[in-house]
């Protein structure tokens, strides 16, 4: 009987072919042994089901195809979003990941869904993944998508990739849609007295239609580093990221404090690097995050409730996106935090996507009120169409 109390910890595997990686994960299917995608962590201590090993494919790290005039690039999902980035600078191109994440694989970046601050411009990975080679537990290799935008009839299995954890199979390689390098970049912060000026000020700057990397509200714990105006417990930061042409950059600088018609901190070089760091979603994977997604008042509802109770522990919020993200420490409640969520979506009718765990390999995502079991029961279809073994990452629950 294979326990979790029985069982030797969990191998780490690095494959440099897709040949030697396809037999791997055969035999892992024949012999019901268990694989995550990506690099070796420790276990959650409540961890469901065993895994046998994690895997990497660091040496299938190649570029496949550039496209330069049609901005598209081909590339094997072991390259480092780093590498990646340094590739293209000799083309004046850019795959738009924030550079918290310089350091994971393309797989790991798609496999968690790391849409990342940019996600207010470029609309996320879903936007910026054409299509990928996916590799089943069968030792099929499967393509998904294409090389060119709106390349896709019928169902967009591509998009079903993007965060699913790596519970469907293991991307191979992925064809990824290409920007124009910025020339500059600088950040503007603004510091609010709380959470419901701060979002006010972010939805004019909205509506003014700006061409804005980013635009995200941050609580006074993640950026008092950066803006000493904003250590009164309570305070909000509204950080506005600018990126193109010198010229264009200073133009919007000037728009945007015009619309807020408030003193800037600006945040440019290194110290702006390092503020994106902050307030992206942790690269880190043992990091514990809750993500709210829905109505945007729900969750000014839930930061007021949790702030007036003590319970907020440091969050940061993106408005385009509708999106609110936790940072959870040692000692917080996460049952207690989504079960208050839960009752506000009852009481006012709205619904909500809720994420989070202990760390990334006991991933949970439900929706509230109430999770759908009609929904419940398709991704599990799913599942069991692309992975009938569930040799891929068993822990994780969409």
């Amino acid at each position: 009987m294979r326990t979790l109390s029985n069982l030797p910890k969990p191998e780490s595997k690095e494959f440099s072919s897709l040949g030697q990686l396809s037999q791997f994960v055969v035999d892992c299917a024949n012999s019901e042994r268990t694989i995550v995608p990506g690099r070796i962590r420790n276990l959650p201590v409540s961890a469901p089901r065993p895994v046998d090993f994690f895997v990497q494919a660091p040496g299938q790290d190649a570029i496949l195809e550039h496209s330069i005039p049609d901005q598209v690039i081909s590339v094997e999902s072991g390259i480092l979003i780093g590498r990646l980035a340094e590739r293209l600078k000799a083309t004046r191109q850019w795959f738009p990941v924030p550079e918290a994440f310089e350091q994971l694989s393309l797989m790991e970046v798609i496999d968690r869904g790391l849409a990342g601050s940019f996600e207010h411009c470029f609309g996320g990975l879903r936007e910026l993944i054409l299509g990928a080679d996916v590799l089943l537990s069968s030792g099929q290799v499967i393509k998904c998508g294409g090389k060119v935008v709106k390349n896709v009839s019928g169902y967009d299995l591509t998009k079903m990739l993007i965060g699913a954890q790596g519970t469907i199979g293991f991307i191979v390689s992925a064809h990824l849609r290409l920007f124009a390098l910025p020339e500059v970049s600088l950040t503007s912060c603004f510091a609010f007295t709380g959470p419901s000026s701060a979002r006010s000020a972010a939805l004019q700057l909205l509506r003014a239609g700006l061409s804005l990397s980013c635009v995200q509200l941050a609580d006074a714990r993640l950026v008092e580093a950066w803006m000493p105006d904003v250590k009164s417990t309570g305070m909000v930061a509204l950080c506005a990221q600018m990126q193109g042409p010198r010229q264009l950059v200073q133009e919007l600088d000037s728009a945007v404090s015009g619309i807020i018609n408030g003193a800037a901190t600006p945040v440019a070089g290194s110290g702006e690097l390092e503020l994106w760091q902050r307030l992206n979603e942790p690269a880190e994977p043992d990091v514990k995050v809750l993500i709210l997604q829905g109505p945007g008042t729900l969750l000014m509802e839930l930061i007021d409730r949790w702030s007036a109770g003590g319970r907020l522990p440091p969050w940061t919020m993106r408005p385009a996106a509708n999106k609110l993200i936790v940072y959870v420490g040692a000692g917080d409640d996460i049952p207690a935090l989504i079960a208050e969520a839960g009752a506000i979506c009852t009481a006012s009718g709205a619904r909500a996507q809720c994420a989070g765990s202990d760390n990334e390999l006991l991933w949970r995502v439900s929706y509230l009120p109430q999770d759908d079991p009609g929904r419940k029961e398709l991704v599990a279809r799913i599942k069991r169409e692309f992975d009938p073994g569930a040799v891929f990452n068993p822990l994780v629950s969409l």
